[in-house]
């Protein structure tokens, strides 16, 4: 029987997580020049050095004795394909470029920050709109139409944004807030950021900004459960107090851009649930595909890696 020591099993990890280095910049410079056959190719090497690093019992997949690393959108981009979870959290493929839509709400989120650290008195709708040209970056748009357009929506959006705030004033306490908290049962580490937080009576209102088209509501929001349970943990450094609604406000919806929801403690467990459900199916390695047209038709891994799109 061949026995392996610990210095040579330390050796053997050595190797192969230098081996997935050079793998991982090979696969960069494939994907950012377009080349899918390649790109492949070196996915499968790195799938084989995956297996090698599971039997060695190293942390490519974390083991239960090692901290998992988890935010609202990891936990949803596994939920839905956890192909996609391994390719973009796990293997680091990038994505191909980030989309106008992305940088569009990062642009957003900016300009709301700012605007909410002004003082009361200082804030008008002649300055909200004044800081979308503070922040407002033209090479985040394929082309010159594109960002004009995107320009426009946000010139109407801010504008909307100020008239209702005008009727419905929040008591703002604290804005782009980072949290994190351990589940120690699992082993597992929550972290993300909440958009603003308003004191809205005795308790503390979230209010997590969205730029997409569709409503959906709060209530399903994964993300909204999680910054709830920070708050009452306390894990949101210099924020104490009682969490009350959590609202998605819907900046393209003019006049009701809100949906709100004040989460259970029977919320709270159902979505420790899909926590444990998600860091079990991440530690056993479980990464395949799930096809679906209207979900896969935005993936930027559908048409270059994912085996379930090839011809």
């Amino acid at each position: 029987m061949e026995i392996i020591t610990m210095n040579e099993e330390k050796e053997n990890l050595q190797s192969l997580n230098k081996r997935k280095q050079q793998l991982l910049a090979s696969l960069n410079r494939e994907v950012a020049a377009n080349q899918i056959d390649n790109a492949r190719k070196i996915l499968d090497e790195i799938g084989k050095v995956d297996t090698d690093q599971t039997v060695n019992g190293s942390g490519i997949i974390p083991a239960m004795d090692e901290m998992l690393h988890l935010s609202a959108t990891k936990i949803d981009t596994y939920s839905t394909c956890s192909l996609k979870y391994r390719l973009k959290h796990i293997d680091k493929v990038p994505e191909r470029k980030t989309r106008a839509t992305a940088e569009f709400g990062s642009i957003m989120h900016n300009i709301l920050e700012e605007f909410h650290g002004m003082k009361k008195e200082e804030q008008s709708e002649e300055k909200l709109i004044q800081l979308l040209d503070k922040y407002w970056r033209k090479d985040a748009f394929e082309y010159r139409l594109r960002s004009d357009e995107f320009h426009r929506q946000g010139e109407e959006i801010l504008s909307d944004y100020f008239q209702f705030i005008s009727q419905n004033p929040p008591n703002v306490l604290e804005r782009e807030k980072t949290f994190n908290y351990t589940m120690n049962e699992i082993n597992v580490k929550i972290s993300g950021k909440i958009d603003r937080i308003d004191q809205d009576g005795d308790k503390l209102g979230i209010v997590d900004y969205k730029t997409s088209k569709k409503k959906e509501k709060a209530e399903k929001n994964l993300q909204m459960a999680l910054y709830t349970e920070a708050i009452m943990q306390d894990a949101v450094p210099g924020v104490i107090g009682k969490p009350g609604k959590a609202s998605l406000y819907f900046l393209r919806h003019g006049n009701d851009p809100l949906s709100s929801y004040e989460f259970t403690e029977n919320d709270l467990i159902e979505s420790r649930k899909k926590i444990k459900e998600v860091a079990e199916g991440i530690r056993s390695g479980h990464f395949e595909p799930d096809k679906n047209e209207f979900k896969c038709q935005y993936c930027d891994y559908k048409d270059f890696l994912c085996p379930a799109w090839e011809e």
